[in-house]
């Protein structure tokens, strides 16, 4: 329904524009007409939803699961491949098994607070058995139904959305930290596999995902620059999920190993434009690159491998190295080792962009750019905490100028 509100000497039609993403209903001021003018358009408005609402009738008899069908192929089109993948799990696997089979606009807020009270208890299949989801998956799961019945409002289907309650909190982590100390010691004694050793010191250096680390070409390195240019990422990723989103085309389809595998590896841009970036080298990593890359061109069956210029490369076959794979090495190294505080790959960027907080002497601004964050609360909320060693580091000096003070 619209509205007339009086303004002076003139008078406004208000109507409903329906909600937005966020599920914020909006608004609409029209003003500046005579009364005569505002009781027409208010007229105009109300015939037209009322056509809306006729064409839409046999529409709202239909099921979650039909909806989703339908809003899927269309909103897909704003996600990059890991979103996608994320999405249709968490919709295929906690949400529609409860919501599918009721009509659209029967569904009640307290059936969206079922749904994430049922998944809050629901075991992780896939890590941790018998733990249940994470309060992220949880909230993951919220949003994408919060976005999914916020098209439903603004297409017309129902009238508003169920999702009415707070959004579930996010889990809090706190990764371990390795100290410069501890990546420089890993460093001095990896001496039998010199891939491993580059990727950790490229990782650290650098501050690189593990995909974009295995997606470098040679040709990404300026040697006269000193610098690495990354702009893309290596994953694997399921067939399916390629041929649903066709605008988000790979750099690269990787064949697969295996004749019924049903994904392969890819490689694809960065995840956000921010994370195109330029990142410069230390003079010992340079020297690491240059003899990985002679140790590669002289292999004996270099001259015929498929070969896609990659740093990264199985030997005799030039074939990427899976993320998976270059996790294994370094896990497989801590355990021959016995190292005491484990990490996982990825927890080296976390390492590289603490030690670069704390020696950076507050330039934040080129630590963020390292990183490829789009902001610079991004950086601070992630790694605001810095590593015992440099907490300590820290207080002494404090100690040595505080107490000196007047003195």
């Amino acid at each position: 329904m619209a509205s007339i509100l009086k303004r002076g000497k003139t008078y406004t039609v208000i109507y409903d524009r329906g909600a937005d993403e966020s599920g914020k209903r909006k608004q609409a001021w029209e003003g500046g007409y005579t009364y005569r003018e505002a009781l027409k358009r208010k007229a105009e408005i109300e015939y037209a939803k009322s056509k809306t609402n006729g064409t839409n009738k046999q529409l709202r008899h239909m099921t979650a699961m039909e909806f989703y069908e339908l809003w899927l192929p269309v909103y897909r089109v704003n996600w990059q491949f890991s979103t996608y993948r994320m999405a249709t799990d968490i919709m295929n696997h906690h949400v529609l098994p409860y919501l599918g089979e009721m009509i659209l606009t029967s569904i009640t807020p307290l059936d969206i607070e079922r749904v994430l009270s049922y998944i809050r208890l629901k075991p992780n299949l896939k890590k941790n058995m018998g733990q249940p989801l994470s309060a992220t998956t949880v909230h993951h799961t919220y949003s994408y139904m919060r976005l999914m019945f916020n098209k439903a409002v603004e297409w017309g289907f129902i009238d508003e959305s169920p999702v009415k309650c707070k959004p579930p909190k996010r889990s809090s982590y706190t990764p371990q930290i390795w100290t410069a100390d501890m990546v420089r010691s890993t460093l001095d004694s990896i001496t039998d596999h010199p891939m491993l050793r580059l990727a950790i010191h490229l990782a650290f250096v650098c501050s690189l995902r593990i995909g974009e680390l295995l997606a470098i070409r040679i040709t990404d390195i300026d040697f006269d620059d000193e610098s690495i240019t990354i702009n893309k990422t290596l994953q694997r990723m399921e067939s399916e999920t390629i041929h649903a989103l066709p605008n988000h085309t790979p750099y690269t389809i990787f064949d697969s190993q295996r004749e019924d595998s049903q994904s392969c590896l890819i490689i694809k841009e960065t995840k956000t434009p921010s994370s195109h970036r330029k990142v410069y080298l230390t003079q010992p990593l340079i020297a690491e690159l240059k003899e990985r890359i002679r140790r590669i061109e002289s292999e004996s069956d270099y001259h015929n491998w498929d070969h896609n210029g990659l740093l990264f490369c199985v030997p005799e076959s030039g074939a990427p190295v899976e993320p998976k794979l270059c996790q294994k090495w370094f896990s497989k190294w801590q355990d021959r080792n016995y190292v005491h505080t484990r990490i996982t790959f990825h927890q080296l960027r976390h390492a590289s962009t603490t030690y670069k907080l704390v020696i950076g002497q507050g330039d934040i601004k080129s630590v963020q750019a390292d990183n490829g964050h789009a902001n610079i609360k991004m950086t601070l909320d992630h790694y605001a905490g810095t590593a015992e060693e440099n907490r300590r580091t820290l207080t002494n000096r404090i100690g040595q100028h505080f107490y000196s003070i007047g003195k």
